[in-house]
């Protein structure tokens, strides 16, 4: 018998006292899913950073921004966006 928990986020495998886990189902299914999770993740964050950067290089080392620059900022990120 496999797991007969899951978890409820990822529906990883949980077993109780007399589950018998095999590597095949339980173990490669949730690596697998746990990769792919982790996979997403970075690559959400590096497009995130890509963004920040972006928005960074734009402000440089004004320590104000005029409205016009809020403007400028806003209209170049979503045309990059779009």
């Amino acid at each position: 018998m496999t797991a007969t928990n899951k978890t409820a986020n990822y529906h990883l495998p949980q077993w109780v006292g007399e589950d018998h886990p095999t590597f095949a189902e339980d173990f490669n299914g949730a690596f697998a899913k746990i990769d792919a999770a982790m996979f997403e993740n970075s690559n959400t964050a590096t497009a995130a950073k890509t963004k920040a950067d972006g928005v960074e290089t734009q402000i440089g080392t004004k320590t104000r921004m005029t409205c016009d620059d809020f403007d400028n900022m806003f209209i170049t990120m979503l045309n990059k966006e779009g």
